[in-house]
């Protein structure tokens, strides 16, 4: 992770990414975020301002902040809740409970999308050591087998839902549900933390989750200003392309797409 004014930003696919809470006001010039895509081989750097505005906007996080008790959720989810809690046990673990038991839970949800799983060494460094991290899985109660597992990002008084998986064998448990459901409860109603969030507007891919959660469980967006600095030459280039977005995207090239997607989005 590297450091600009005190803030921690991690670097991926040559971009510089918060790694602080959405809701945390910034101080950073441009040209100072300039010199740190320059000194960090980046493409760009980003991060969020104006969080969880009223008004609508381009870009938003999906966010919980307050515990919904089970009755207040409708009939439906309420009894799928309760098929949850009667087939599954959720428990809080350690990261080496976690390495243990859940490469085989990621590399069959990861095979379920016709992908390529990482190695199970690959797994096991995926998350750095000097993150804040909690650890949830599912077992069904039956067998005390490992079916879901959550990995969880702790940022000051929020806690991003960054890595969920589920064994597609074991879907008709609700695994999903009893998960959510135990979570949201302990990180706002014990912790009592500022909310949970599902990660922002995707750009790479469409999905599905974002909505089950709001449907689902109350979550909401928190509509936001998406902030893009680039250094000088693929700013030009993003924006040299951009009036033409609607022909590239045919060619779907994802990378390309992501980038001018993402530029659309901070308009």
């Amino acid at each position: 992770m590297k450091k600009i004014k005190g803030h921690e930003f991690t670097i991926s696919n040559k971009m510089l990414f918060p790694k602080f809470s959405p809701n945390v006001l910034i101080d950073i010039s441009k040209s100072e975020f300039i010199k740190a895509i320059k000194l960090n081989k980046c493409f760009l750097a980003r991060y969020i301002s104006n969080f969880d505005n009223p008004e609508f906007s381009k870009f938003w996080y999906v966010i919980k902040d307050k515990h919904i008790p089970l009755e207040e959720f409708s009939s439906n989810t309420r009894n799928q809740i309760k098929k949850g809690i009667k087939n599954c046990e959720v428990k809080k673990v350690t990261f080496e409970v976690y390495k243990e038991l859940c490469y085989d839970i990621y590399r069959k949800s990861i095979l379920n999308y016709n992908a390529e799983p990482v190695t199970k060494e690959q797994f096991e460094r995926i998350h750095p050591v000097e993150e804040s991290r909690d650890y949830w899985i599912v077992f069904e109660k039956e067998t005390n087998l490992p079916i879901a597992y959550s990995s969880n990002l702790i940022q000051g008084d929020s806690c991003n839902y960054t890595f969920i998986k589920y064994d597609p064998d074991y879907l008709s448990l609700y695994p999903s549900y009893v998960l959510h459901y135990e979570m949201d409860k302990y990180y706002l109603e014990t912790e009592k933390m500022k909310f949970v969030n599902m990660g922002a507007k995707t750009l790479y891919h469409e999905t599905s989750v974002q909505d089950f959660v709001i449907k689902k469980f109350k979550y909401r967006r928190a509509y936001c200003k998406l902030n893009v600095v680039y250094r000088p030459i693929v700013g030009l280039l993003v924006k040299l392309a951009y009036p033409f977005r609607k022909l590239i995207y045919s060619f779907k090239i994802s990378k390309v797409t992501a980038l001018l997607k993402q530029h659309e989005a901070a308009n």
